[in-house]
């Protein structure tokens, strides 16, 4: 594993954490209609292995693709990637995943 894909692999597991330890189950809609996604729902979601794994592969494939696009961004003064306030950004795909999956399913059918 390289240096852009370590870093990626870390960032995804610590936005996950971050995001589902904040005030999600407060802030998701459905991206079409707009609807609430239960809070029980959220948790049903987030504390699914399988799940978790999708969305953390979500966040590191963008990552990566970001830092291959831009490889200096996001270093410290040695060369080193480190975490920085605007990688935070990418723990969207959490809501957007929650989100999308709810309307998709649960809105029509059971999961």
């Amino acid at each position: 594993m390289n240096k852009i894909e370590e870093f990626a692999v870390a960032m995804s597991v610590l936005l996950y954490e971050m995001r589902i330890e904040s005030d999600i189950m407060n802030t998701l809609v459905t991206p079409t209609t707009n609807n609430e996604v239960p809070a029980s729902y959220v948790n049903l979601i987030i504390d699914d292995d399988e799940h978790a794994h999708k969305i953390r592969h979500l966040i590191k494939n963008d990552i990566i693709n970001y830092l291959e696009q831009c490889p200096d961004d996001w270093k410290d003064d040695k060369g080193e990637y480190e975490y920085q306030t605007d990688v935070y950004d990418y723990s969207g795909h959490v809501d957007s995943y929650v989100e999308q999956l709810y309307e998709d399913t649960k809105e029509t059918k059971d999961v």
